[in-house]
C-alpha cells in the first residue's frame, strides 16, 4: 500500500435522498452550505495549474506518538498531474501523468503502476488536481475558517476516512490525512510558488532491472511484455 494512506476531495452538491427532516429550512441552508464549500474548494484548486512546495511530513499513531517523519517536495499540474517526492530519510516518488500513477521505491528497488481511478483510494495528490465529476462525487466537503474537511461518501470502502486542507490567500499551507486505523498524516508546506512545468516532467523514466507490480486494469502480458 501507499504509504502516503490517500485520499479524499469533492462533491458539488450533497443529496439527502427520501430522507424526512423536521426542519427543512436547516436542511435547505446545510446543502447551500455544502455545496459552497465545494464550488469553492474546486475554484482554488484550480490556482494550481504549475505549483511546486516543499513538505514536512509527521506520522502519528492512534496515541499520537511519532511513527514517521520525512522530507520532500510537492508538484501540481492540472489536470491530473503531480509529483510526490520524498528527499529524507528514504527516498520515494509517487508520480502521476494524468492516466497513470508510478510509486518508486528505490530502497527495495520495485516500482508500483496504477490506474489514476485505481490511485485516488490511496493518495488525495491524485484528487488534488482531478476534474472528473465522478470522482468529485465520492466525497463531501464541509469549511470552517480557512480549513476544508473532506471526507468519503461511502466509509466502508475507504482507506482514508477524513482529509483536511488548510489554504491561505491561494497557498496550500497544510494537509493532513487521517487514516481508517487513525493514523494521521501531516504535511506542513513552505517555500509555495507558481511556474510552468513541461509534460514531460510527470513521465517516470523506468531504471533498469527493478521489479515492476504492474495493476493497471488493461495491463496483459505478451511475450513476456506487458502492453496496453
Amino acid at each position: 500500500m501507499i504509504r502516503l494512506i490517500g485520499a479524499a476531495t469533492m462533491i458539488v452538491a450533497m443529496s439527502f435522498g427520501n430522507a424526512v427532516y423536521a426542519n427543512t429550512n436547516d436542511t435547505t441552508q446545510a446543502v447551500n452550505k455544502v455545496s459552497a464549500a465545494s464550488l469553492e474548494l474546486q475554484n482554488k484548486l484550480n490556482v494550481f495549474d504549475g505549483y511546486q512546495a516543499n513538505f514536512k511530513q509527521v506520522v502519528t499513531d492512534i496515541e499520537a506518538n511519532i511513527i514517521h517523519q520525512a522530507d520532500g517536495k510537492l508538484v501540481f499540474k492540472q489536470p491530473g498531474k503531480f509529483i510526490w517526492e520524498v528527499t529524507a530519510p528514504e527516498e520515494e516518488l509517487l508520480i502521476s501523468n494524468g492516466q497513470y500513477v508510478w510509486w518508486y521505491n528505490p530502497f527495495v528497488e520495485q516500482v508500483s503502476i496504477f490506474d489514476v481511478q485505481q490511485a485516488v483510494t490511496q493518495t488525495p495528490f491524485a484528487l488534488l488536481v482531478s476534474k472528473d465529476p465522478s470522482i468529485w462525487k465520492q466525497f463531501s466537503i464541509s469549511k470552517e475558517n480557512n480549513i476544508y474537511v473532506i471526507t468519503p461518501v461511502d466509509l466502508s470502502q475507504a482507506q482514508v476516512i477524513k482529509l483536511t486542507l488548510t489554504i491561505i490567500d491561494n497557498d496550500l499551507e497544510k494537509i493532513v490525512i487521517t487514516s481508517r486505523s487513525q493514523q494521521v498524516s501531516e504535511y506542513t508546506l513552505s517555500e509555495q510558488s507558481k511556474f510552468n512545468p513541461q509534460a514531460d516532467m510527470f513521465e517516470f523514466e523506468m531504471p533498469a532491472g527493478i521489479d515492476v507490480d504492474d495493476q493497471r486494469s488493461k495491463a496483459e502480458v505478451i511475450d513476456g511484455n506487458v502492453s496496453y
